[in-house]
């Protein structure tokens, strides 16, 4: 991008420098003086450019949307603290939870699917090796993705560990570059071993459901009387109701006690 070609998509949005300059940080002076310049801008400043750009021609494409905007998704919008994520992701969810609910605003969304999709999010250098590295992985089978993650972090552990290895030897060999290449190999191959095994071992860690109950808590829940004497407290025993074994009761009668099992006597 050269400083015409910032011009002319600035003119096109009828952005003034001052309202570009405010998006990205920058003065309108600046601006000014990035648009005089002949020949290509800078990466990092085109990179900012072209998100900031291709967000107004965005916004002025959804203006043609023959669905108006959605007054509830306007309140929620306005609501938004761009300093503090907890405030971003709260809108966010109230969005979302209203999306479902509203046609227009699913009209909207599906008008929207239909623009040319958004230049990367300008970020440092590293960061977006990190968000490729992510993307990379998350296109992946899911039976793949724990030992590419294991091997990306031990690599990047082993690799961390080796350059403090090299900065503190006083000579760099052939052999010691060659031997921070092994390392690394072997901790990037131990990482997906290790993944597998976690997604080879995970499912079966997992609860199959809730805990089982103790036997004399599912009798007495069936209405049978518990094996054990002691299993239910006195007053407990007094308050229960007459299950389907009490037929063999008779007024007056008392159980004799024994090694704490309650007799069973037949009828006749």
């Amino acid at each position: 991008m050269t400083g015409t070609d910032l011009r002319r998509r600035r003119l096109a949005l009828n952005w003034t420098p001052e309202k570009l300059g405010e998006l990205l940080a920058e003065s309108g002076d600046r601006i000014t003086g990035w648009e005089d310049l002949d020949g290509p801008l800078p990466r990092p400043i085109v990179r900012q450019m072209e998100w900031a750009l291709a967000v107004g021609e965005r916004d002025k494409a959804m203006e043609a949307c023959p669905v108006p905007p959605c007054e509830v998704a306007e309140r929620i919008g306005a609501t938004i603290d761009p300093r503090q994520r907890s405030s971003v992701e709260r809108v966010m969810a109230e969005f979302d939870v209203h999306e479902k609910g509203c046609s227009a605003c699913q009209a909207r969304k599906a008008y929207a699917d239909r623009l040319p999709p958004l230049p990367p999010f300008p970020m440092p250098g590293g960061m977006r090796a990190v968000v490729a590295v992510a993307e990379q992985v998350r296109r992946l089978p899911a039976w793949l993705r724990p030992a590419a993650a294991g091997a990306l972090i031990m690599g990047a552990m082993t690799l961390f560990k080796a350059l403090l290895t090299i900065l503190l030897q006083r000579r760099v060999t052939p052999q010691l570059l060659l031997a921070v290449a092994a390392a690394i190999g072997i901790g990037a191959y131990g990482g997906a071993v290790g993944g597998l095994a976690y997604s080879v071992v995970r499912p079966r860690t997992r609860s199959p459901g809730p805990p089982r109950r103790r036997p004399h808590r599912r009798r007495l829940r069936l209405g049978l009387r518990p094996r054990h004497r002691h299993s239910l407290s006195p007053d407990h025993r007094r308050r229960r109701a007459p299950g389907p074994r009490d037929h063999h009761r008779r007024p007056g009668h008392r159980h004799r006690r024994g090694r704490g099992v309650w007799p069973l006597r037949l009828p006749g």
